[in-house]
């Protein structure tokens, strides 16, 4: 009773049925039923992963950008049943450059996973 003197500061969440499953799921692997000590243990000492989801917006940015351009081809061809090569080419080029960006990004953040 004597630890619980100086915690006088109450703090409380709402949690899902299956949130509450997936707790007791892990309190069970370290071996407690204090929810109250398990919290506070979690709380304190747990770690926090940021997740960065600027590099994907700059994908999905390209990805839309090289979508624009499958569209005007799709028009120009619909209306004059042509197409030109360089455009093909272009739309080649920034798809391979595209790609690269998202192999890149998934090894950098398969880095960080490795080193948590």
């Amino acid at each position: 009773m004597e630890n619980n003197l100086h915690r006088n500061i109450k703090k409380e969440t709402r949690i899902s049925v299956e949130e509450n499953e997936l707790i007791l799921e892990k309190m069970t692997q370290v071996k407690t039923t204090n929810f109250s000590q398990y919290a506070r243990k979690m709380l304190i000492d747990g770690y926090v992963v940021y997740q960065d989801f600027s590099e994907i917006k700059n994908l999905i940015r390209e990805l839309n950008y090289i979508g624009n351009n499958i569209n005007q081809i799709a028009k120009r061809v619909n209306t004059n049943g042509e197409t030109l090569k360089c455009d093909v080419e272009e739309l080649k080029t920034e798809f391979k450059f595209l790609k690269k960006q998202i192999h890149d990004m998934l090894l950098k953040n398969m880095r960080k996973v490795d080193e948590i």
